[in-house]
């Protein structure tokens, strides 16, 4: 919102306070501005969303825990008995559990359309691309969403799927429970039928 008048005073100072010269920085300022807007957007609706795929259109916070502190042992503490019990459900050891991400959804935030599972390999990808690959742990398998809240079903926040196969599914946010999908087939291809969303929060979430 800055970036016009802030090009006009300079143009104004610079030019010696040639009108000519500061009204046509602002209208540039003004016309970069709109630019970059619509060049966000896009990015946006036609990039980042990739179909669907990842996690485009996301308002919301999310952090990814980082390595354990001095002296913390994995298998102690929230971080320990987290994994444990999603080793259990999803029936995978500890060496396939990619690091936990906390997301948090205040009141208006969301995420759009989306699915779990990664791009596979293609003749296009370098041989950096096919390394992060297999570094990151290749195609994720099962996804299993912890939730830490309870949200009241007027209030939004619910995990909707999309797929017309499970009829409108949606999965309220209850404290303590878990969400547990399949987003890839057993020969790592992507499970469509797995698109889901964040439904807005509409409300206070404690």
């Amino acid at each position: 919102a800055l970036v016009a008048p802030s090009l006009a005073a300079g143009a104004y100072g610079f030019h010696d306070g040639d009108l000519l010269w500061t009204l046509g920085a602002f209208i540039l300022g003004f016309l970069m501005t709109s630019g970059l807007r619509e060049v966000v957007r896009w990015y946006v609706s036609e990039i980042a969303s990739a179909n669907g795929r990842g996690g485009a259109r996301f308002s919301g916070l999310k952090w990814q825990l980082g390595p354990l502190l001095p002296g913390e042992i994995e298998t102690e503490g929230a971080r320990g008995r987290l994994l444990s019990r999603v080793q259990a459900l999803c029936g995978v050891t500890r060496q396939y559990l990619e690091p936990p991400f906390l997301t948090l959804y205040r009141q208006g935030d969301g995420q759009g359309q989306h699915v779990d599972s990664k791009e596979l390999p293609n003749d296009s990808w370098s041989a950096k691309d096919f390394k992060a690959f297999e570094a990151n742990g290749k195609q994720r398998m099962v996804q299993c969403l912890c939730y830490l809240n309870s949200v009241d079903l007027q209030h939004g926040g619910a995990t909707v799927f999309h797929h017309e196969v499970l009829q409108g599914l949606q999965v309220q946010p209850e404290a303590g429970s878990a969400l547990v999908f399949c987003p890839s087939f057993a020969d790592a291809s992507e499970d469509l039928r797995m698109v889901h969303s964040a439904a807005t929060v509409q409300g206070p979430v404690e």
